[in-house]
């Protein structure tokens, strides 16, 4: 039997770059199956390689499937061990603070309501609102279900996998699909998160699920027969497939105009971070690198780009360059502010099997920090790298978080390039862009091989995008492969 080996493992194996492999592939001089590589090809091709012998790679495989089996028959006859009970108190504790959690979310959430609709409300009438809605909340999180240990699959990650899009990511028991799917970097269909609106929807064909989460929106018997459960309220016990279209262009979103309030405030050097929380009901659903427009209680506004990712429930970041700060005067925590959107095509190529350059000047970060996490989130092998050009070390303000990605992730390659902005030609502003952006790219086709095999995402000022297109053009990089979002 052939034995496959990922990109990653038959570049350490042989000792060459995975750049050079993908080449040797698009040459027709490496085959590859469903993107795994045949060992015998690489030993035709490298025939100086050392890996084990058939009988060694015989004996690991038994071994692993043995130790499968055995943790299999352990769980199916209750053999269980001390650190098992354990997994089991701690999932139980884990439910009861999810429910504890809910309700009271649920009752701030109508505490507010009720403020906002009598302006003024006497301790009294505060307290008969607050034992009302408990009594209610209460008789609606009785059907939340905790996770047992029992359950069968209970130690493993299952594997969803979405029709028609063939896509498919891991989830976890503690996970509901919905989250899954987002921390997967995959937008199926959603608007609440809460299980209040109906619109996640989706078609179980096959596997098992189980619901952990009320939701108030109820299906019709005849959506329960076809196999029909809520995404954000259901987790699955098995191997799924579902029927789930996944979003991909700004036309796959609905525009919505929601109100939120400001969670965090943070100032650096170059610009305010803002974090914004949505209503509980009312999720925001864009896409990595999409924009929103942001009026503020001043009743001013603009259009920024949204800096978190999706996955990160009700929680939208959005970054304030210095020269913008008029819009952030007097702002405070819990502030109202509005968001409408999304808005903008500047998006990740989640059908392109490329490996992937970042390229960000200042706070292009913002721009770009998005599509970064969803690319990171697909989990592909191919190598991401993300140049951060400026002309000043206090402007790469989230230089730790880069970091950190490049020390987690195997794949993942951070370079932050400080140019002098003293050099010749920086006195005018247009050719101080110019050669900032040259300087940049020379360095950067220096540092990695081949720019006509990867994709390119730049998040730059106006006055870079000709420079860049002519440098990366003359390089024989293909227009359908370079991606820019200028400010």
């Amino acid at each position: 039997m052939a034995q496959l080996l990922t990109l990653s493992k038959a570049a350490r194996i042989v000792g060459v770059k995975r750049d050079i492999l993908q080449v040797k592939i698009r040459q027709g001089e490496l085959n590859t199956f469903e993107g795994l590589l045949n060992l015998d090809e690489l030993i035709r091709l490298y025939p100086h390689t050392q890996v084990e012998d058939d009988f060694m790679l015989e004996r690991v495989s038994n071994i692993k499937a043995n130790a499968i089996h055995k943790l299999r028959d352990d769980v199916d006859s209750g053999n269980t061990s001390i650190l098992s009970n354990k997994i089991q108190e701690m999932r139980q504790a884990l439910a009861e603070e999810r429910k504890n959690i809910q309700i009271l979310s649920k009752l701030l959430d109508s505490i507010r309501v009720e403020l906002n609709e009598r302006g003024q409300i006497k301790q009294t009438e505060l307290s008969s609102v607050i034992e009302q809605t408990l009594a209610s909340i209460n008789t609606q999180t009785k059907d939340v279900v905790p996770i047992s240990y029992s359950e069968e699959n209970n130690f493993y990650t299952n594997n969803i996998n979405l029709k028609p899009s063939s896509r498919h990511f891991p989830i976890d028991t503690s996970d509901t699909i919905l989250e899954a799917a987002l921390k997967s970097g995959l937008s199926i269909n959603y608007a609440c998160s809460d299980g209040s609106c109906g619109k996640c929807r989706t078609k179980v064909t096959s596997g098992m699920t189980r619901q952990t989460k009320y939701h108030e929106y109820r299906l019709s018997e005849n959506e329960k027969n076809q196999g029909t459960v809520l995404s954000c309220s259901y987790t699955a016990l098995t191997d799924l497939e579902l029927e789930a279209d996944i979003a991909t262009k700004s036309s796959d979103l609905e525009n919505r105009k929601i109100n939120a309030n400001v969670k965090m405030i943070a100032h650096n050097n170059i610009a305010t971070v803002i974090t914004l929380k949505t209503p509980s009901n009312s999720r925001f659903r864009f896409l990595a690198g999409q924009q929103t427009k942001v009026t503020f209680p001043n009743k001013k506004s603009a259009v920024f780009p949204i800096a978190s990712c999706p996955c990160e429930d009700r929680m939208i970041q959005i970054h304030i360059p210095s020269d913008s700060n008029q819009l952030t005067d007097d702002l405070n925590i819990n502030d109202p502010i509005e968001i409408e959107g999304p808005y903008g095509d500047f998006l990740l190529n989640i059908d392109s099997h490329n490996p992937i350059v970042f390229i960000a000047y200042e706070t292009g970060f913002s721009h770009i920090k998005s599509i970064i996490e969803q690319a990171i989130a697909l989990d592909s092998t191919n190598n991401i790298y993300f140049y951060w050009i400026s002309h000043s070390n206090s402007s790469f303000y989230f230089n730790n978080l880069c970091r950190a990605w490049m020390d987690a992730i195997d794949n993942f390659n951070y370079d932050s390039i400080l140019i002098d902005n003293k050099t010749e030609g920086s006195e005018v502003k247009d050719s101080a862009s110019h050669f900032y952006i040259q300087t940049a790219l020379e360095y950067i086709d220096n540092s990695i091989s081949h720019l006509t095999l990867y994709d390119f995402y730049l998040a730059v000022p106006n006055s870079m995008v000709d420079t860049s297109l002519q440098f990366l053009g003359a390089r024989g990089v293909a227009k359908s492969q370079i991606m820019i979002n200028s400010f």
